[in-house]
């Protein structure tokens, strides 16, 4: 039978229940993945298929697509009862929850879960990922002995050759994961009852949006926040703004004569209630006055690649790969 909730969908309806609903019966909602976006998520992966190399000789259980998971459900149960040792996406269900765990190794008898992330720590949205999988795996009939999120070292230096074993770092969460184990499973339940009701849940716009990542369908949930707006404005911290809109102050029409803001703030929204550019003239010369010719200007393009490619370097080093450099001589 097929899964109900899965991994990424359980993290979907923690993070704003609104998102699960879209992303299961709304798709068509959803905004487009970005080059950057695509990126990331290709980056995570080739982190995941480098880490295998913690634990060689393991069986790949992935499925040929995304949905062929039962598929991996039944291969991952039949390589266990095989005795297979090491497996690589290892896919479990249990009352409708599907997860798959990038490396599950059995050594001296007892089983280890290992789920691999291309950042440099683990993040709160890890353990809760940590704890579904714990909950699904362990009620499969799985005991696990531990279960570790495997992140990169970011004070890792390379030298000649890459040294799998110094740049990845292995930290145990089972005890989080065994403390989250109460609201997993209320959480299950209860975004099981907003798939089987079909109703999209009332939630207003919050910080919920961003955390722990930018939704893919907040264009549609914000259409009605004009631009600019309260969201707008610079330097305003974000439970300020949050305030303001929660209060019915949208624009920048909306202010309260009394509101506090800094210079620069008081500054944005006069410009655009008088239709009026402001430009300190004054500090523009000023700031040219300090430079004396000639003058060099020098731009460059950078990448930092989650795995050092090259010898002295480390994890997401900003390193440079092109350069300009324009001269002007005198005025």
């Amino acid at each position: 039978m097929r899964h109900i909730l899965s991994k990424s969908t359980f993290l979907y309806g923690t993070q704003c229940p609104k998102r699960l609903y879209f992303n299961k019966f709304r798709r068509d909602l959803r905004v487009e993945i970005s080059a950057n976006q695509q990126a990331v998520f290709d980056r995570g992966t080739s982190v995941g298929q480098l880490a295998r190399d913690l634990f060689p000789g393991g069986i790949d259980a992935s499925p040929e697509t995304p949905f062929e998971y039962q598929k991996s459900v039944i291969f991952t149960k039949e390589l266990i009862d095989q005795g297979a040792k090491i497996i690589y996406e290892a896919a479990f269900q249990y009352q409708g929850v599907l997860a798959a765990v990038d490396i599950l190794v059995k050594r001296n008898g007892k089983w280890k879960a290992y789920e691999v992330k291309s950042s440099t720590s683990v993040k709160e949205v890890n353990i809760l990922d940590a704890a579904l999988q714990y909950h699904v795996i362990t009620k499969s009939g799985i005991e696990l002995a531990d279960i570790f999120i495997v992140h990169l070292n970011n004070e890792y230096v390379r030298k000649k050759e890459l040294v799998i074993e110094e740049l990845f770092f292995m930290d145990s969460v089972k005890d989080e994961a065994i403390e989250h184990q109460s609201f997993v499973k209320n959480k299950i339940a209860e975004l099981k009852l907003i798939i089987e009701s079909k109703k999209e849940p009332t939630i207003d716009i919050g910080s919920h949006c961003f955390d722990p990542y930018s939704c893919d369908f907040m264009h549609h949930c914000w259409k009605h926040v004009p631009e600019p707006s309260v969201f707008s404005i610079s330097g305003l911290r974000s439970n300020k703004k949050f305030e303001l809109y929660e209060n019915g102050i949208l624009r920048f029409e909306d202010l309260p004569a009394d509101i506090v803001l800094n210079e620069y703030q008081s500054m944005q929204i006069e410009s655009h209630l008088n239709g009026k550019t402001h430009i300190d003239k004054a500090s523009v010369r000023n700031f040219l006055g300090e430079f004396s010719y000639p003058l060099y200007f020098m731009d460059f393009e950078s990448f930092q690649p989650a795995v050092p490619l090259y010898i002295k370097s480390r994890p997401y080093q900003q390193i440079a790969f092109q350069y300009s450099l324009h001269y002007k001589k005198n005025k």
